[in-house]
């Protein structure tokens, strides 16, 4: 085979790669078109807001669903979330967000304690300020909770006490 040959061969070799570029160029495009239009179509379809994502993304996978039930009548309170790094708490009962008892021993005796103890151990280096629990209440336009978010619970200890504390705080809403 000539030098002229084997260059002839190149260059074929050479168009038959371009071509197959092209085509997968092609594919791709294609491709990517099909997924942004199923994103398109998710979020039309999703009431599910960009922060909850975000919360939910930091949880972690899923360990099991909890059930609050009222110590006295046995009622259904609520619903408890348990993810690896938090949790979602779902209230079945109506609590409004400025109510005296989720306001001053809830959020602030329990979830701000709890919160103040880890950016303390954050000051002596005992704990990574991405590890301290943060937490997101989300209400209704009447103000209302529907869910509160907690990431970072940390141990066992801690989730019994923000579980027997939701329990107790709404016993006595409903009491």
């Amino acid at each position: 085979m000539s030098s002229e040959d084997k260059i002839r061969k190149w260059l074929e070799f050479r168009k038959v790669i371009e071509n197959k570029i092209k085509e997968l160029e092609k594919e791709l495009d294609f491709l990517k078109n099909i997924k942004e239009l199923i994103d398109d179509y998710i979020k039309s379809q999703s009431i599910i807001t960009a922060d909850r994502l975000v919360f939910e993304k930091n949880l972690g996978s899923l360990i099991e669903i909890k059930n609050v039930k009222s110590r006295g009548t046995g009622e259904l309170l609520a619903k408890i979330e348990i993810y690896e790094k938090g949790l979602i708490i779902k209230p079945l009962v109506s609590i409004n967000v400025d109510t005296s008892v989720f306001k001053k021993f809830f959020k602030e005796k329990v979830l701000e304690k709890l919160r103040r103890e880890d950016l303390e151990l954050v000051k002596k280096g005992e704990l990574n300020e991405s590890e301290v629990l943060n937490y997101d209440v989300k209400t209704s336009s009447e103000g209302e909770i529907e869910e509160i978010i907690i990431e970072n619970y940390r141990n066992e200890e801690r989730l019994r006490e923000i579980m027997n504390s939701m329990r107790w705080t709404l016993e006595k809403v409903e009491s």
